[in-house]
């Protein structure tokens, strides 16, 4: 995937002549791509990485390549009580977003049976997520990582991201993301435990564009 004609156009009102030269075409797009990141280099290494940040976003049901390009896991069955980061009890929230955040949470249901998750899908909540529309936001999320070297979305580890894109409206917003989580804790055989480990990682300014979380929980949701 290459940047839409319509960004590169200069006829066009969204061409802006100041975006990066580095990330238009015949470049391919790296959707994992955040401020500050190395420009990339390596095109089958972004086509691989694309597919499967795309495989978590659902869609109608047509012919769509990243279905097959599933996330891999990096370390299996990995507990919530193995992990050597710091962690912030879930008690601690309201929390700034100024640096990475881990925290365990615990899952309300365990070792659920096909049927009752085909009726009810387990979804990881980041709850009273509080910033500015002005400021490019972005944070991911990872579960049960080792964050001494996080996860790339090739990774089952890699939950997902948020990202907010600088626009004029008011001035502040206030909303939650979620991650559906079901299908992850299979492949990370760990849909047996108790609890899970979550980080969260910003990946833009969070000195000049403060992000504040009001807490993170686990709930299920039916399909």
């Amino acid at each position: 995937m290459q940047m839409p004609y319509i960004f590169t156009n200069p006829k066009s009102p969204l061409y802006d002549q100041f975006r990066d030269q580095n990330h238009q075409p015949p470049v391919l797009l790296d959707l994992d791509y955040a401020a500050g990141d190395p420009n990339p280099t390596n095109a089958n290494q972004v086509y691989s990485s694309n597919l499967r940040v795309m495989l978590r976003y659902t869609y109608q049901n047509v012919e769509i390549p990243w279905l097959k390009s599933k996330p891999i896991p990096r370390r299996l069955g990995k507990k919530a009580a193995e992990t050597k980061t710091a962690l912030t009890p879930i008690t601690a929230f309201p929390l700034v977003l100024d640096k990475t955040i881990v925290t365990v949470v615990s899952r309300p249901k365990k070792s659920r049976s096909r049927k009752e998750k085909e009726e009810e899908d387990e979804v990881l909540v980041i709850e009273g997520i509080e910033y500015d529309n002005d400021k490019f936001v972005r944070f991911d999320v990872f579960i049960n990582d080792d964050l001494e070297i996080p996860s790339k979305p090739e990774n089952t580890e890699f939950a997902g991201s948020f990202v907010n894109v600088s626009h004029k409206r008011a001035k502040k917003s206030k909303t939650r993301l979620i991650l559906g989580i079901t299908e992850l804790l299979e492949d990370l055989e760990t849909d047996g435990d108790d609890s899970i480990v979550v980080a969260l990682v910003p990946r833009s300014n969070s000195v000049s564009d403060p992000v504040v979380i009001s807490g993170v929980k686990i709930e299920f949701v039916k399909d």
